[in-house]
């Protein structure tokens, strides 16, 4: 059988380039991971284009079901350390999910995954200017 893993990373935010942007360095990090033969689920990247695309809300409690149901059935969750990862509510929970049902958390630095470090330093300034 096939053991999946979760791609966790922070996603939410009011200002929508800051979130677009962070979708589209989350796709790196999932796609480098697919081209090494690992089974992800980013469900930043599934869930961002239909939430673009049908108008749906981009809180972390509307996906909330969905999110749960995936990582109870994974192996492992995948945390994309991104700027602004230790102050996502979403991710806490996701990994307090996995930590309850046993499921393995560990750290995952984009740098290692196709993101470069002028992308993390462009994030790090959005993030900046929109305090």
């Amino acid at each position: 059988m096939y053991e999946i893993e979760y791609l966790g990373a922070p996603y939410r935010h009011d200002n929508d380039e800051i979130r677009c942007f962070r979708a589209h360095l989350i796709n790196i990090v999932a796609g480098n991971l697919v081209k090494q033969g690992r089974i992800i689920y980013s469900p930043i990247t599934h869930n961002h284009p239909l939430a673009e695309l049908f108008d749906l809300p981009k809180d972390w409690e509307f996906w909330r079901k969905y999110d749960e149901a995936f990582i109870s059935t994974s192996k492992s969750l995948l945390i994309v350390t991104l700027p602004g990862w230790l102050d996502s509510e979403g991710l806490a929970v996701e990994a307090e999910i996995a930590e309850e049902l046993g499921i393995q958390v560990e750290p995952l630095d984009p740098l290692n995954y196709g993101v470069s470090q002028e992308q993390i330093d462009k994030l790090q300034q959005m993030l900046d200017g929109d305090k």
